[in-house]
């Protein structure tokens, strides 16, 4: 990726956490949009969900060396909870997009949309 590119994604994601954290207290209000992003990413080309399983691994090594000491025990488990409602959302935008498409294609279930069905059946009954 470009570093414009790089930046310009780097920038969306923080965008992102810090809507999230502004409605920490009513997350609804973003269930949808990150649900959205999330089918977006479905429809990005060579894109993995082993991209997403990063993300939170990646905030926590951020949010430590950055808070340093005020990174306490409340304070990660605050964030852990908030970066794993992105993750959750994100991939269930992704599934459901992914899902949408095969169906589109031949109404058939295949070994990644019946993955994606049982992922899906999973998330509703949680």
């Amino acid at each position: 990726m470009e570093d414009s590119l790089f930046q310009a994604h780097s920038i969306a994601v923080m965008s992102t956490v810090g809507s999230v954290a502004d409605n920490a207290e009513d997350l609804d209000k973003v269930a949808n949009t990150l649900m959205l992003l999330g089918a977006k990413h479905g429809a990005t080309p060579d894109f993995s969900l082993t991209f997403m399983s990063m993300f939170i691994k990646c905030m926590e090594k951020t949010w430590e060396r950055i808070l340093g000491e005020e990174y306490t025990e409340d304070v990660q488990e605050a964030w852990l909870k908030l970066f794993q409602f992105i993750e959750n959302k994100l991939v269930y935008g992704y599934h459901v997009f992914l899902l949408a498409g095969e169906n589109e294609k031949n109404n058939e279930a295949t070994d990644n949309n019946i993955e994606t069905k049982e992922y899906i059946t999973t998330y509703n009954s949680s």
